[in-house]
C-alpha cells in the first residue's frame, strides 16, 4: 500500500511540477510579446 501511495505522489508531483512550469513560460512569453 505505502509503494503505491509513493507511486502516486510521485507521479502527483510531477504532473504539477510540469503544470506550472508550463503555466510560468507562458506568462513569461505573454509578457515578452506585449
Amino acid at each position: 500500500m505505502g509503494f503505491l501511495f509513493s507511486m502516486f505522489l510521485i507521479l502527483y508531483n510531477n504532473f504539477f511540477s510540469n503544470f506550472l512550469i508550463s503555466t510560468f513560460s507562458s506568462l513569461l512569453e505573454g509578457t515578452k510579446f506585449s
